[in-house]
């Protein structure tokens, strides 16, 4: 028996267990969109009348990669126009459709084929059993906190309720996803399995296992040292170094402080309690700008960078071999993708700025630090911010004409994000100029890099500097925080007068470039989108020194309708 549904494939078997298999026509993965979300409230409801058992799994090669962060950024968005009940209602949606997926009356188990992130985690811990796939890699996650987010479908109340406080707050604050032997030694898993023992490993569970989740039997409890930790004094300073925060400064990440009291206010409740404060938090989280800029930069728009690179240059040309002749580390990525051959042999020669014999198949790396003066003559430069290695992203100047295709192909397959500029001395070199000047003319040295590590800007420092020390214990000081805003916001207005001036034409591109280029804190989304922050009155512009405040102030960016935004959250104060 077959049940239709436009991404979703259920197939009943003879003694009523039925195997629903997520697979999004046109997507390379799942994800949960609105028309997945409706699509599973069906399966839902069906189910609950007509089946015995239900195994949740995936028709692509991995199990669902996360929400569609496109309808994240539209959540976002909601701030400007929507109230709190209004986005509660919107964002709660896909958690209430978890927990019925959880209250149904029947054995529900998820069989994780592959990659399980985000809101596909979500919905495994929803399930009541899990199988998974034994594989060595680490496959198993909620990422959120990379993105600024929070697990805002429930993740935030089951994952400890699993695996307890202490390894929950671990995986949360961290992000990082673990492997499936991992995950069955937490007891986040029943069963891991050979892939294509997966399904029948699922049906096996769902006919033996009790239908529930554990914390709705009445003689369930929440761990008596995990509600002792959350209660006590210091359980905000525990959750930061459980992890890793202790040394950052969390403050500008909303969503740290955001995943922190929803452990705490929400594992002393009951679990519909708990996923009702989680809401309730995601919904301030998202009135937040930082969290609209780090989806927008540091997912949409690096997503989209490398397609945009291609549609900027044309079509990339097709690169089969290399001769790799710079002094900076061959990346592992290249020598995977294209065959390293003698000079005389390549499709393309990587050289260091000064090697270069002008040879018309070459690409010149060169540092982003004054290197922008440089022509390429008959070569392409590929600008980068003194260690290849330490970066993402590479800006490109569209100066060889013939090479440029090529110079985007050899990006990709470094693994690097491509940006194409117009040339006239390059994006990154004014923003890491305006950085040296700012430590140059600064009266103390010492409390300039202060002030570079209370923003997280020490790290771009570090490119030209190789041997700054950015481990210091971060200042957070007033003081401190005045002179960093004054720092980030002089060199995104040397990156505003990029734009400008036609070095480069895409602000959204030109954030992504500073970011994954040189370091730019990701909590701004980029000096574009600091810039708009500053616009909308979400970071204190009072602390800037005057001659940069009337800068400020000058500029016009009609990226979003700040007007409606009626509470405004200050992102950075002095």
């Amino acid at each position: 028996m077959n049940v239709p549904m436009k991404n979703i494939q259920l197939q009943v078997q003879e003694d009523g267990v039925g195997v629903a298999s997520l697979d999004m026509p046109g997507r390379p993965f799942n994800v949960f969109s609105e028309d997945m979300m409706a699509d599973l409230a069906e399966l839902i409801d069906y189910a609950s009348e007509n089946l015995q058992g239900l195994v949740i799994t995936s028709g692509k090669s991995a199990f669902v990669a996360g929400a569609d962060l496109g309808m994240i950024k539209s959540f976002a968005d909601m701030r400007f126009h929507a109230g709190a009940v209004e986005m509660k209602q919107r964002f709660s949606n896909l958690g209430r459709i978890f927990r019925r997926l959880e209250r149904l009356p029947i054995p529900v188990v998820a069989a994780i084929n592959g990659l399980a992130l985000g809101g596909g985690l979500e919905v495994a811990l929803a399930c009541h059993g899990r199988v998974c796939v034994d594989i060595p890699a680490p496959i198993l996650g909620l990422p959120e906190i990379q993105l600024g987010l929070l697990p805002g479908a429930g993740g935030t109340q089951r994952l400890p309720r699993y695996i307890g406080l202490q390894a929950a707050t671990r995986m949360l604050l961290d992000g990082a996803p673990i492997t499936p032997a991992e995950a069955l030694q937490y007891g986040l898993l029943d069963g891991v399995c050979q892939p294509q023992d997966l399904i029948e490993e699922a049906l096996g569970l769902v006919r033996t296992m009790t239908p529930g989740a554990r914390w709705d039997r009445d003689d369930w409890r929440v761990a008596e040292q995990d509600i002792a930790l959350v209660q006590s004094p210091g359980w905000q300073d525990e959750a930061l170094h459980l992890g890793g925060w202790s040394e950052r400064c969390h403050d500008l990440y909303p969503a740290v402080d955001a995943i922190v009291r929803c452990l705490g206010e929400g594992l002393v409740l009951g679990i519909d309690d708990g996923c009702e404060r989680e809401w309730d938090i995601f919904v301030e989280l998202m009135s937040d700008p930082v969290v609209a800029n780090m989806v927008v930069t540091c997912f949409l728009n690096k997503t989209a960078a490398p397609k945009r690179a291609l549609q900027a240059s044309g079509a990339a040309d097709k690169v089969s071999s290399c001769s790799w002749q710079s002094r900076q580390p061959l990346p592992k990525g290249l020598a995977r993708k294209v065959q390293m051959v003698d000079p005389e042999l390549a499709d393309v020669i990587v050289v260091d700025a000064d090697d270069r014999n002008g040879a018309a198949n070459e690409i010149v790396l060169s540092d982003a630090c004054g290197a922008g003066q440089a022509q390429a003559g008959s070569g392409q430069l590929v600008l980068f911010a003194a260690q290849l290695a330490a970066v993402e992203a590479l800006e490109i100047p569209q100066q060889g004409d013939a090479l440029i295709g090529r110079a985007v192909a050899i990006a990709n397959a470094m693994g690097k994000i491509p940006v194409l500029v117009n040339g006239g001395g390059g994006v990154l070199s004014a923003m890491l100029n305006s950085l040296v000047s700012g430590r140059e003319n600064a009266v103390d040295k010492d409390e300039y890099l202060a002030g570079l590590a209370s923003v997280e800007l020490l790290q771009s420092m570090q490119l030209l500097d190789p041997a700054l020390d950015t481990a210091a214990p971060r200042n957070s000081s007033a003081r401190a925080r005045s002179a960093g805003l004054n720092a980030l916001l002089e060199m995104s207005v040397a990156a505003y007068d990029c734009l400008q001036s036609g070095v480069i034409d895409d602000a959204e591109m030109l954030d992504v470039l500073a970011v994954y280029g040189i370091h730019f804190p990701k909590w701004t989304g980029g000096p574009i989108a600091l810039l708009a922050m500053a616009q909308r009155a979400e970071v204190d512009v009072g602390s800037l020194r005057e001659e940069l405040r009337k800068k400020v102030e000058a500029i016009e960016l009609p990226l979003k309708n700040w007007a409606a935004y009626n509470s405004p959250a200050l992102a950075v104060s002095g």
